[in-house]
């Protein structure tokens, strides 16, 4: 009765030798019979593609559900928008049945609000599984120069002490309800490991002293700590540290601003330097946050099914050796999170083992904290009043995972 967690990656895209014979090998990625109009067995098919302004999707009349009289729309029109206050002017000028996530990030949410407010537009909120999160650079690259200020795991502790988490659970996202994350899984996971976690909830006064207990105090009173017999750091550095984050990203914006002033009132000075996301998550050795060279990190990763333990083997430091194509950024090892963690991943889903050891390697995690977990983001789209059977699923990836049941109501 076993069945593989991953047992999605079992479906393939159709190959068809009478469509795709062709062409050759090397010219698929181009020709558009492969490229523009792919074949497969979905509510839609694509009819037209204008680059850089609408593809156009009509029904597909060998749908496998078709007998339900799916998709109920005849067809869906994507628009290219540069940004979401054309998107909005769209939607209540009724040239625009929904506006989905992706495009709500990148603008001010501020006029979608009111319009939400005056009844003109339509909100669908929901859990997800991304959660936003501070990350650690621990252990920098070979080559990269740079002090280790967040080595010890008692100065990670203390950040964590001195982050006021409630402001990250009503101010960088001004719609729907902001999870509070203390794990890299949702405490409504079957996986989460509740009171086995350890807990940082805010305490200035605790995080102030641990930074103290480790060598970090502002004997000079410039409201800066600076190191005193700080191991591996040269007395006298001062404790400032560059944020890096993804430019264009109003929610990264405010959560930068939250951690600047909670990070001053526990002495360290915080500089942010927002880049485009091509280039925040660019590989290493160039790319300065997966090329580990960086000082602290904010983004956020976007769960699958199972708890993600594996983002922080130690396997998975980024290095040469693996192209620098792996996601253990902050370059964290603990053989003892390897071994439960690799033990999770070895067991059989459903399993005691399988729950015992996800647990336990969140429990090392969230003493370790080569990230500090933030919030869980909640899922958005922006519908015109009227538009029916758009329901948002924190396991999906997409917001339009149903679309074949979205009805237009026109």
């Amino acid at each position: 009765g076993y069945r593989a967690p991953f047992y999605f990656l079992n479906f393939y895209h159709p190959l068809p030798r009478h469509v795709w014979g062709v062409a050759d090998a090397d010219q698929l990625l181009s020709t558009e019979v492969a490229h523009r109009k792919p074949l497969g067995w979905g509510p839609f098919v694509v009819e037209e593609w204008v680059e850089g302004d609408h593809i156009t999707l009509v029904r597909n009349p060998h749908y496998f559900r078709a007998s339900e009289g799916l998709p109920y729309l005849d067809r869906v029109i994507f628009r290219f928008v540069p940004d979401l206050r054309q998107a909005l002017d769209l939607l209540l000028a009724d040239e625009c049945d929904l506006i989905t996530q992706d495009v709500i990030e990148g603008g001010d949410i501020t006029p979608l609000l009111e319009a939400a407010d005056a009844g003109t537009v339509q909100l669908v909120t929901s859990p997800s599984s991304e959660w936003e999160h501070l990350d650690f650079g621990i252990e920098p690259a070979e080559g990269v120069s740079r002090p280790d200020f967040f080595e010890d795991v008692r100065v990670r502790q203390a950040v964590a002490l001195c982050i006021d988490s409630e402001r990250f659970a009503r101010e960088p996202l001004p719609y729907g309800e902001v999870a509070f994350a203390n794990s890299y899984v949702a405490p409504e996971h079957p996986l989460y490991a509740g009171d086995q976690l350890h807990r940082w909830d805010y305490a200035l006064f605790d995080g102030r002293s641990l930074l103290e207990e480790v060598g970090w105090q502002d004997e000079d009173g410039d409201g800066i700590r600076e190191a005193h017999d700080v191991t591996g750091i040269s007395n006298g550095t001062p404790f400032s540290v560059t944020l890096l984050t993804t430019s264009d990203h109003p929610a990264h914006e405010r959560a930068a601003h939250i951690l600047s002033e909670n990070l001053a009132a526990c002495g360290i000075g915080l500089a942010v330097e927002y880049l485009p996301a091509e280039e925040f998550f660019a590989d290493g050795p160039d790319g300065l946050v997966f090329g580990r060279q960086f000082d602290l990190a904010l983004f956020s990763w976007l769960n699958g099914f199972d708890a993600p333990c594996g983002l922080y083997l130690s396997s998975q430091v980024p290095r040469a050796e693996n192209w620098w194509a792996t996601s253990n950024n902050p370059g964290y090892a603990n053989a003892d999170y390897d071994a439960a963690c690799q033990a999770a991943l070895d067991a059989l889903p459903g399993t005691e083992d399988y729950a015992h050891f996800h647990r336990e390697a969140q429990r090392i995690f969230s003493h370790d904290l080569p990230v500090l977990p933030l919030y869980f983001v909640p899922k958005l789209v922006a519908t015109r009043p009227g538009v029916n059977g758009v329901v948002l699923d924190p396991s999906e990836y997409l917001e339009l995972w149903n679309i074949e049941a979205f009805d237009s109501g026109r």
